[in-house]
């Protein structure tokens, strides 16, 4: 995974020259609010376990919520996040498919108030970043917001 996660970081690198910036939410996340965006749902699919101090807490399913969360107790308007990392789901049926991804993302926070915040968000998964970094001038900072993945980047 040191390959992919290096990939990862120097695409991070090129979100940061365009102007995001460097989040790092952390890997165990309090389970509560993930759970109510997620619902129960999310539970079959998580990591979970349970803190002393801290209640259920679940391994980091997706960065968008620590980072909307982020925003909100911080954030100006508008605001570009990038972030690359792990994040972890249970595989119950297929044992190819990797309980961990890592996943690199910019997203793009703007709206009226911080209250509710419009989440632009553009992610690629390392497969996807793989693929995209074979063409090395699809990430200069002129053209971030045209990169290509299985969809398009639209920061």
């Amino acid at each position: 995974m040191t390959e992919a996660r290096n990939r990862a970081l120097a695409l991070r690198a090129n979100f940061e020259v365009a102007g995001a910036v460097v989040v790092e939410p952390p890997v165990l996340q309090p389970a509560e609010t993930l759970l109510d965006l997620y619902g129960e749902d999310i539970r079959a699919r998580a990591y979970m376990t349970n803190d002393a101090l801290r209640g259920e807490q679940m391994l980091r399913p997706d960065f968008t919520v620590p980072v909307v969360q982020m925003h909100m107790a911080d954030g100006a308007e508008p605001a570009r996040y990038t972030y690359a990392g792990e994040v972890f789901r249970r595989q119950d049926d297929d044992l190819d498919t990797s309980a961990n991804v890592i996943r690199c993302a910019m997203n793009r926070l703007a709206g009226i108030s911080r209250n509710k915040p419009l989440l632009i968000k553009s992610v690629a998964t390392i497969r996807e970043i793989s693929v995209a970094m074979s063409t090395a001038s699809m990430f200069s900072a002129s053209k971030i917001g045209t990169a290509k993945f299985k969809g398009s980047i639209t920061p």
